[in-house]
């Protein structure tokens, strides 16, 4: 719908920011990889400031990494990969990092339990015991917009989990045995094994897709838009001096004669 302000008439035209992204991180090398969604391709390759970094995931613009060696939750630059601040982690051995768009999560294996840490301090808020305490090793956390999921090597499963309570909601068999990392990027849900990548529907959490040839993968993960949109400008008309100019004209047949 046109609107007008003084002498101008214009359309705002609402513009989508795909500031979504979805990363893998190896244990050897250790790298930390932007992936394309659809293909799941590396995109970007650098380096992990962990010596054993184990899970990797975020929330709105916000990319976060554990490393199981020193016992850390790092938040990381979304394009350099660079270190930005670190913290101890709850756990003894932090194996999964990441969260929905507004919530950050941790997994550890040995204290088999799921932590919510604060997005900015990254300390813990809440820890739960895993779904099948004390016989279980979660490798992986995180989600997607609003939904939270972790994968268990010891059961090869996949739950989905309650952002909230992180009690369990459902669970199916992962696609392969031994799964290490699990998160997504807005609406779209991603696996990974050491070797292989996989997207997975989030609501019956079977293979939709796979790639393979990956070295020593710990984690998949990624950022979230938020729903995050710009709004553009368009200027139609404009009166000057009682005179109407139709401004949609003004650039037509711009071509060197």
């Amino acid at each position: 719908m046109p609107k007008t302000f003084g002498g101008l008439k214009w359309v705002p035209e609402e513009i989508a920011v795909d500031t979504f992204k979805l990363y893998a991180i190896s244990t050897g090398p250790d790298e930390i990889y932007q992936i394309d969604l659809d293909t799941l391709d590396i995109l970007v390759t650098g380096n992990s400031p962990a010596n054993n970094g184990q899970g990797i995931g975020g929330i709105v613009g916000r990319l976060y990494s554990s490393d199981r060696d020193s016992d850390s939750i790092y938040e990381l630059d979304t394009e350099t990969f660079a270190q930005i601040s670190s913290v101890s982690s709850p756990g003894a051995s932090p194996q999964g990092t990441g969260g929905t768009s507004t919530r950050l999560y941790n997994a550890d294996a040995n204290n088999q339990q799921y932590y919510e840490l604060d997005k900015n301090t990254k300390l813990q808020i809440n820890a739960v015991n895993t779904p099948t305490f004390p016989s279980s090793a979660p490798m992986g956390i995180g989600g997607i917009n609003t939904r939270l999921y972790s994968c268990d090597t010891i059961t090869d499963l996949i739950y989905e989990i309650s952002p909230s309570t992180l009690l369990q909601i459902s669970s199916v068999s992962s696609p392969t045995t031994s799964p290490n990392g699990i998160g997504g990027s807005d609406n779209r849900l991603y696996h990974c094994i050491q070797g292989s990548i996989y997207e997975i529907d989030p609501n019956t959490k079977l293979q939709l897709n796979v790639k393979s040839g990956f070295v020593n993968l710990a984690g998949v993960g990624g950022i979230k838009s938020g729903g995050v949109s710009l709004t553009k400008v368009v200027i139609q008309k404009a009166t000057f001096g009682g005179n109407e100019f139709d401004l949609s004209e003004l650039f037509l047949d711009t071509k060197p004669q």
